[in-house]
């Protein structure tokens, strides 16, 4: 029983680890990827504020 407990705790020791290592390394992925695009979308963003300024004008 114990060699039981000991291989049940192992397993979601390392099922926790690469869960939480996973989502890190998700959230590292998708910052990395925000800050490449994140200035293109903004000055997007100000090009069609602009186009829709002119518009109103």
């Amino acid at each position: 029983m114990s060699t039981l407990w000991i291989s049940l705790l192992v397993v979601t020791c390392l099922l926790m680890i690469g869960y939480v290592l996973g989502h890190v390394v998700r959230d590292a992925l998708l910052r990395r990827r925000r800050w490449q695009h994140d200035p293109r979308p903004h000055m997007v963003i100000t090009d069609s504020e602009s186009y829709l300024d002119s518009g109103e004008q």
